[in-house]
């Protein structure tokens, strides 16, 4: 066969592709229920509320988790100190 018959024959299945999607596409778009869009901005909406209450815990343990990784690494340093002054003496 020749590129131009090769080329032609893709093109009409290409075509026949697009078609039958475009058929399937449109007959379960129309036997699918509508959405409700009322009940999913007010679940959005719902949800929305709660962050600012998550952003404030967020807020208020940060500061007390990295004051606790403060004093857990002086007294790692200060530990280490002391288990090399017993090895010395």
């Amino acid at each position: 066969m020749e590129t131009s018959n090769l080329l032609k024959m893709a093109r009409v299945k290409i075509a026949l592709l697009a078609l039958s999607t475009l058929t399937l596409v449109s007959s379960v778009s129309a036997t699918l229920p509508t959405v409700n869009w009322t009940e999913i901005s007010d679940f959005i909406a719902g949800v929305a509320d709660i962050f600012p209450g998550i952003i404030s815990l967020v807020l208020a343990i940060v500061p007390v988790m990295i004051v606790m990784g403060v004093i857990s690494l002086v007294l790692g340093i200060f530990a280490g100190i002391v288990m090399m002054m017993q090895r010395v003496f």
